[in-house]
């Protein structure tokens, strides 16, 4: 468990080799243990930083390997266990979305979506934050990352995070973050940086060490406008991308 959250953190950082090492760890202890609701939070884990390490399709055979598993058992599953096999999907659906398959990506969080129907609320078991929530946080981010950046800023703008538990303020701030790539996307610099500065006071240290948000301060600041984003340039500052 320590070597799980030791990979969220490390992952969340940018350190993937370290990211990967404590992940791998993680499933290694938990299968020396014969526990399997705990390997499967390790392959949840390690999934992510698969997909970090530009290995989507190992990500997603990992993931939907473990839910396979972790089904096995469910009869009809503990809220534990469903909170970690919806999370496997939604690992999934973002490697499937890292691969630009279309397809995929709809399978994997209709699959999720009813784990979250059956687990009936948000939660934070096993750090997966799951939830109906959190399915379509990762809606949000999927349309994102396969360019249906319409999709994620209809869904994101009728997104209320207010249901998440109360610890979860990297998830919010991540909602601002993937709102913020739609929008620049779409052109709408204002909003990006509206909705940037929003993440900045729910989370600063993501603004500045998440390794996606320099490319979108740097994207905003190549066709900056500064009577429009006069907060542009300092937030860029403040990132370190400026």
């Amino acid at each position: 468990m320590v070597y799980n959250t030791t990979a969220a953190l490390l992952r969340r950082v940018g350190e993937k080799d370290l990211a990967w090492q404590a992940a791998d760890r993680a499933m290694s202890a938990a299968e020396w243990a014969d526990q399997t609701l705990l390997t499967a939070v390790g392959a949840y884990r390690l999934a992510y930083v698969f997909i970090s390490r530009g290995r989507p399709t190992e990500a997603a055979e990992l993931a939907m390997g473990a839910a396979s598993a972790l089904e096995r058992r469910m009869r009809p599953g503990t809220p534990e266990e469903l909170s970690v096999y919806g999370g496997l999907h939604l690992a999934a659906a973002t490697a499937a979305a890292a691969e630009f398959d279309r397809a995929a990506v709809p399978r994997f969080l209709r699959q999720a979506r009813r784990a979250a129907t059956r687990l009936g609320g948000d939660y934070n078991l096993h750090g997966t934050a799951f939830g109906p929530t959190n399915v379509a946080i990762h809606t949000i981010s999927t349309s994102v990352a396969i360019g249906d950046a319409r999709t994620a800023v209809e869904a994101g703008e009728d997104l209320d995070v207010g249901t998440l538990p109360a610890g979860l303020v990297g998830r919010r701030a991540q909602v601002c973050l993937d709102l913020a790539r739609a929008y620049t996307q779409r052109r709408q610099d204002a909003a990006a940086v509206h909705t940037l500065l929003d993440a900045e006071r729910l989370a600063p240290e993501l603004i500045r060490y998440h390794p996606g948000t320099a490319g979108v301060l740097t994207e905003l600041l190549r066709r900056e406008h500064r009577r429009s984003t006069p907060e542009l340039r300092p937030l860029a500052s403040r990132a370190g991308a400026a």
